[in-house]
């Protein structure tokens, strides 16, 4: 998984709009050390009466001319020609003329051509760091589903400073944030503003259910809303049917209506409306999609930031008994959609807390990744390396020792505490074990004399069959203990009694086995120890010849049957 996601709560706290990376952004940078703009509005009807009188062809030509001098004004006055004749991509293309000091001069001019052309994102980067509160930055916001930002600056904005011919829109952009933020008071007074509202209008009908449902008032905002739906097939009108079959969870519904109109608005609302009505019937794969593609399509709408936060409410479900999910399917949902985990301390516990149910369900290569990523993309300093210890367990326990490794020698910092330094060293050894490099292994634990050092390097000194060394490490361990209630233990004892036997120290395994026999207490480990040393090795291969000679000398050779 990569480009992790800001979550919900983190972008609600500050400004929803970053990482501001369009062409626009330039020119705004320097709007904002020189803030000398066109007029928002000039005087539209004077172009279309010269294109009258002279026929546009003779008029555009002329305008032509002069911009193609590269004079400022002559260039701004075609792009403003153009605009009267609402030819937004080609006076676009004029203003582009401009030398960078002009520039500035069109923002306003350029902002109302790309949001003419729908291009609501354009806009608002273009306006992101103007000197002033920008109308069309307030409408290209909502446009965009960022109500909540929407709402800020249109408290901010004047209707003056807005192109005559976008006033009546900007009063319905404004009620549409305002209502969509609660403040019914203010979309009440942009809605009666924008006027004419004699019915029969899908777009004013659908704000006013939206209005009166902030205001707590269900029945008129079903009344408004079936209004809407019954004016045609237009945005605001399938907005409207999408409400109310949203609020009966009516996913056939939606999707019906997603073959029918699809785009804006209605894409980021079909998708909240199903993702939410998915999670409830347990359905987590299509929701989390419906969710998650929200998320990716519409980053700057409020319906994101939405969507986040049911993600994240619904990742602790996945493990749920209710889920009925394949502990594998489950493993795979959390990890596709481990981004969207809160941010901090409830994050990272929820992340530990699934991982150590994989591993308790033998799932390690799922635990392993969880872990990873919690390791690399969401910790720093001593709680990684904390959190890289036990994803380098879990990676040996999926024998993935190379991995375990890389976690170890990738989070290696200075100041840790000596308990933890301890286990990310056996940890380090132990995958160096597991690759082969036993010398490198034993070369990290030299010196260490902690009682689990000791049993690391005696099984690490058995796997080469170096059986001295292994012989005085699993003495040491078994010395170092209080008791032998363990199996563990006490099959350590049994090893060093056997690897002194192997390394033909019959002295050494005398001195071990009569110390340990007597710690051992009775168990059945102590008498086995006991009787190891009774065998004599060349009389016991001796006495096996023997008996075998006696057993088959006698019998007829195989090869004369």
């Amino acid at each position: 998984m990569t480009n992790a996601k800001p979550h919900a709560a983190a972008r609600r706290a500050g400004a929803i709009i970053a990482g501001a990376a369009m062409a626009g952004m330039a020119l705004a940078g320097a709007v904002a050390a020189n803030d000398t703009y066109s007029a928002p509005d000039f005087d539209r009807a004077s172009f279309m009466r010269q294109a009258a009188e002279r026929g546009f062809g003779a008029a555009e030509e002329a305008r032509l001319t002069l911009a193609g001098e590269g004079d400022a004004d002559a260039i701004i006055d075609l792009g403003r020609f153009y605009m009267a004749h609402e030819l937004w991509i080609e006076a676009l293309a004029a203003f582009d003329r401009l030398e960078t000091e002009d520039a500035p001069r069109t923002l306003t001019l350029k902002a109302e051509c790309a949001y003419r052309m729908g291009r609501y994102a354009a806009v608002a980067d273009m306006l992101a760091e103007s000197a002033r509160a920008e109308p069309l930055r307030a409408m290209a916001l909502s446009r965009l589903g960022a109500y909540l930002d929407a709402a800020a600056l249109f408290a901010e904005t004047r209707i003056d400073d807005t192109p005559q011919n976008l006033r009546r829109d900007y009063q319905l952009a404004a009620a549409e944030a305002f209502a969509q933020t609660g403040e019914s008071v203010a979309a009440n007074a942009a809605l009666e503003g924008a006027g004419d509202f004699a019915g029969g209008d899908a777009r004013l009908d659908f704000l006013v259910a939206k209005i009166r449902k902030s205001e707590g008032q269900a029945s008129r905002e079903n009344a408004a809303l079936r209004r809407a739906g019954a004016e045609g097939t237009g945005e605001w009108a399938m907005r409207a049917r999408l409400a109310i079959a949203a609020a009966a969870g009516d996913a056939q519904e939606i999707e019906l209506l997603a073959l029918q109109y699809r785009g804006g608005a209605f894409e980021r609302e079909k998708r909240l409306a199903l993702g939410e009505i998915r999670l409830a019937g347990r359905d987590f794969d299509r929701g989390f999609s419906a969710l998650s593609g929200l998320v990716d399509r519409y980053p700057r709408s409020d319906a994101a930031l939405t969507a986040q936060e049911m993600i994240a409410a619904n990742l602790p479900r996945l493990f749920a008994a209710d889920a009925q999910l394949n502990p594998k399917d489950a493993a795979r949902l959390f990890f596709e959609n481990v981004d969207f985990a809160p941010p901090g301390a409830e994050g990272d516990a929820l992340i530990r807390n699934v991982s150590q149910r994989l591993v308790a369900l033998g799932l390690y290569r799922q635990a392993g990744d969880l872990l990873e990523h919690q390791t690399f993309k969401r910790l720093r300093g001593a709680e990684r390396a904390r959190v890289a210890a036990d994803l380098a367990q879990t990676l040996l326990a999926a024998n993935d020792p190379k991995g375990a490794l890389h976690a170890i020698r990738a989070t290696r910092i200075a100041g840790l505490d000596e308990t933890l330094i301890q286990k990310r060293r056996r940890l380090e050894a132990r995958a160096l074990a597991a690759t082969g490099e036993t010398e490198a292994a034993l070369t990290v634990l030299d010196g260490a004399a902690a009682p689990d050092d000791f049993l690391l390097r005696a099984e690490i000194n058995w796997s080469r069959r170096a059986w001295g060394e292994a012989a005085r490490d699993y003495a040491s361990y078994a010395g170092s203990l209080t008791s032998f209630d363990r199996a563990g233990d006490r099959a350590a004892a049994v090893r060093a009694a056997t690897a002194y036997l192997l390394a033909g120290d019959r002295d050494g395994y005398r001195s071990f086995a009569r110390d340990i026999s007597k710690r051992l207490d009775g168990a059945p480990e102590a008498r086995l120890i006991e009787t190891m040393g009774d065998v004599d090795r060349d009389r016991f291969l001796s006495g096996i010849m023997e008996s075998y000679r006696a057993l088959y000398a006698a019998a007829p050779e195989m090869g004369g049957r």
